[in-house]
């Protein structure tokens, strides 16, 4: 059994000249707080992190990692800003030693992925990936495989959290 917990990075700075160094706003702060509680209170928990290399979801993934007493997050540049089957072949390189495992990536990629994901009438997927704002996180399983066979229409949408239900 695999499960991937999506996360799109937290809220970020408005415009700092550079897109890829754009920090989280204090916003973001806080709801990559909530959202590092909330998945170091959850079973499983991820046991290795991957992140783009943008400053915005190496922050959020810095809060996550320290959560979970996990090392520092694994760094990938084809995150950033990255589609759908970018992200999808980052999951597919996992090491299989970690069953459950979080991506820390940008919309609108790491939503359209999220969605694809669950098995066609999976517990209506559609409408509770409808929204995906910032720190949004999706949590799907795979009964079955590797990280290798992971695939669009193979998982269960099991959990989608926003920062504001964990207020």
């Amino acid at each position: 059994m695999r499960t991937l917990f999506l996360l799109r990075h937290a809220s970020a700075e408005a415009d700092t000249g550079s897109d890829r160094e754009r920090p989280l706003a204090p916003d973001g702060r806080v709801e990559a707080g909530l959202v590092a509680g909330h998945l170091a209170a959850a079973e499983p928990r991820p046991r290795c992190v991957l992140t783009s290399d943008a400053r915005r979801a190496r922050e959020t993934a810095a809060a996550v990692s320290a959560a979970l007493g996990l090392g520092p997050a694994a760094e990938h540049a084809d995150l950033y800003l990255a589609s759908p089957g970018d992200i999808l072949g980052c999951v597919q390189d996992l090491p299989d030693s970690a069953p459950a495992a979080l991506v820390v990536a940008h919309n609108p990629g790491v939503a359209a992925l999220a969605r694809a994901l669950p098995a066609k009438g999976s517990a209506d997927a559609g409408s509770r990936l409808s929204s995906f704002p910032p720190a949004a996180l999706a949590v799907v399983e795979f009964p079955d495989g590797d990280w290798a066979d992971v695939a669009p229409g193979r998982g269960r949408l099991l959990a989608v959290v926003r920062p504001a239900d964990l207020l």
